[in-house]
């Protein structure tokens, strides 16, 4: 690993400093058109514009810190996505037994323009020292356009048996189409129309405790490639993923919930190849056990608690061929939280709170032989409860690391970075 180095500063150029815009913006309808029928709907407007951005790299990072230092400089880079859905349900119900169907209609549009960095190699950078370099003329690349579509119906059916049980099965149809235009090659277009399903189900043993069961077939984005990478930008092609999962929830008082399970996620496997280009490179398999235990244990005292243990694999050519190792870079064995909130009706709206999380070790690099150490992070928070004009508002004071505990974050590449300083965080919210 590479060496620890000071916090609460920032190393970068002056002149790599960037800015950015970003919206978000939507609206909800719901229309009831007689007891048993509902209609909702719902359109969204997300946008990301990038004027000026900049990606400040030490590559190939020794023991003592040394690595090649990179900037790369982008020109204006943008996303921009519309997305809309409209829902018709009908309720049936038959004593203690009620069905619902659902119909959905749903359809996105997301353009997107990435690419034309300029990278310039400043020679031998260190970890954790600051360097003044000049700065070099900029000359950007054209663009690359990105277009992704897609449109999806789909039908689901609810049933609930008041004491008995509950199940969910649902059908979609999606239609995927997405058309890449790179400089100086022809336009790349690639569909997808895959039949989508889920079904789950929950047996009611008694009132406190229920099995569940549940298997999923979904398509989703796969994010878009690193800025460590050739084709840093590039957004990833949708991925056919299957889920299952399985377990059981017991009332252990009338307040207090546990719930634990095992599951398993199949789904593409992405990251660098042998000449830094991100894209997919096999199957990675999820496998594990998740265990929460939710609810109040006093009066005014409310407790969140989980642990989920990972065992994710990797299947591919590399791996067959003994290129990479069987684990995957990124994903973490164990991820365990404690979450505890006082706020006693004696203290008339004043409560503090705190949270521990931790997570094991986790492979940092391709071929198995380095690992990001075990981190333990402590947050500590108060608040206060208020109405203004009838109005329910709340102000919130968090210390968020509050040992200002050094530790690093790998990402899905093997990039590596330092994990948040301790940081102070006020926030005023208001329910109108």
């Amino acid at each position: 690993m590479p060496p620890r180095y000071r916090l609460h500063r920032r190393y970068g150029q002056d002149w790599t400093r960037g800015d950015c815009h970003d919206s978000n913006g939507g609206i909800l309808a719901r229309v009831g058109l007689s007891d048993d029928w509902t209609i909702r709907a719902g359109a969204f407007r997300s946008g990301s514009v990038r004027h000026r951005a900049f990606g400040d790299i030490l590559r190939a990072v020794q023991p003592d810190g040394s690595g090649q230092h990179v900037i790369f400089g982008l020109p204006r880079q943008s996303f921009a996505s519309t997305s809309g859905e409209v829902r018709a349900a009908k309720v049936i119900t038959e004593g203690q037994r009620r069905h619902t169907v659902d119909f959905a209609l749903r359809a996105r549009d997301v353009q997107r323009a990435f690419g034309g960095a300029d990278v310039h190699d400043f020679g031998t950078g260190f970890v954790g020292v600051t360097t003044v370099l000049p700065e070099p003329i900029l000359n950007f690349g054209p663009l690359t356009d990105d277009h992704t579509r897609q449109h999806t119906a789909g039908i689901s059916y609810g049933g609930l048996w008041a004491g008995v049980g509950e199940i969910a099965l649902g059908l979609q149809k999606t239609f995927y189409r997405r058309t890449i235009a790179e400089p100086a090659m022809a336009v790349a277009t690639s569909r997808a129309k895959p039949l989508l399903y889920s079904a789950t189900g929950n047996v009611f043993v008694s009132k406190a405790l229920a099995f569940y069961a549940g298997l999923t077939r979904g398509l989703e984005e796969s994010g878009v490639a690193p800025p460590s990478s050739a084709n840093r930008g590039e957004a990833m092609p949708a991925s056919l993923t299957k889920q299952f999962d399985a377990g059981f929830r017991f009332a252990l008082t009338p307040r207090l919930r546990l719930v634990a399970g095992v599951f398993q996620v199949d789904k593409p496997y992405f990251n660098l190849n042998a000449d830094n280009v991100f894209g997919p490179l096999g199957t990675v398999r999820h496998r594990g056990i998740e265990m929460s235990l939710t609810g109040r244990v006093l009066d005014g005292l409310t407790i969140v608690g989980g642990v989920v243990l990972l065992q994710p694999r990797l299947s591919s050519d590399a791996v067959d061929r003994g290129l990479v190792g069987p684990i995957p870079v990124g994903p973490k064995p164990r991820n365990a939280l404690l979450s505890l909130q006082y706020l006693p009706p004696a203290w008339k709206g004043f409560g503090v709170d705190g949270q521990i999380t931790n997570s094991a070790s986790q492979m940092a690099h391709a071929d198995n032989r380095l690992k990001i150490p075990h981190a333990t992070v402590l947050n500590l928070g108060a608040r206060y409860n208020f109405k203004v004009a009838d109005v329910p508002a709340a102000l919130r004071a968090q210390v968020l690391n509050v040992a200002d505990a050094f530790g690093w974050n790998v990402g899905p590449t093997g990039t590596i970075f330092a994990k948040s300083p301790r940081r102070f965080f006020v926030t005023l919210t208001a329910d109108f």
